[in-house]
C-alpha cells in the first residue's frame, strides 16, 4: 500500500496516510487563519487509514468545538485537523494534514477555496507580476 507521509518542523512528530487521497483544498476560515498565521491554510483529507506518528509523546490536540486540532508541542506546528461537529457525516471520516507538511506528494492537487467570505482582505493580489517576488 502507498502511503502520503509528512511531520512537523522538527521531526519529533510525523504523520501518514493511505493513498488515494480524498480532498485536498484551500481554508480561509478565520479558525484557519489564527491557527496558522496566514491568509489560508491548504488541507488534504484521507478517508483511508491516517496515523500520527508520536514517539516522544509530543503531538498535543485541542477542541474548538467544531473540530480536534493538533500540532507538535515542541515546534508549535499546526498540521492536523478532524471534524467532531458537522453537519454531514462524510466530513467525520476525514483526516486533514496541512499541505506544507509532506515530504512525499499526496497525489492530489487542491482545486477548491472554502469558507472564502472570511478571506483575508490584506492578502488579495498578493502575488501579481512584479510585487516583489524572489
Amino acid at each position: 500500500m502507498a502511503y502520503a507521509e509528512g511531520g512537523c518542523y522538527c521531526g519529533k512528530v510525523k504523520f501518514k496516510a493511505a493513498l488515494p487521497a480524498f480532498w485536498a483544498g484551500h481554508c480561509h476560515c478565520t479558525q484557519c487563519q489564527r491557527l496558522h498565521g496566514a491568509a489560508f491554510v491548504t488541507w488534504v483529507g484521507f478517508k483511508t487509514e491516517a496515523e500520527v506518528i508520536d514517539p516522544e509523546e509530543q503531538f498535543k490536540t485541542f477542541s474548538t468545538g467544531i473540530a480536534e486540532q493538533g500540532f507538535c508541542q515542541n515546534c508549535g506546528s499546526t498540521f492536523y485537523f478532524k471534524y467532531t461537529k458537522a453537519t454531514e457525516q462524510k466530513w467525520l471520516e476525514v483526516t486533514y494534514f496541512a499541505r506544507a507538511n509532506f515530504i512525499n506528494d499526496p497525489g492530489i492537487e487542491p482545486d477548491q477555496n472554502i469558507f472564502y467570505d472570511s478571506h483575508a482582505k490584506w492578502a488579495e493580489g498578493a502575488f501579481t507580476e512584479g510585487s516583489g517576488q524572489v
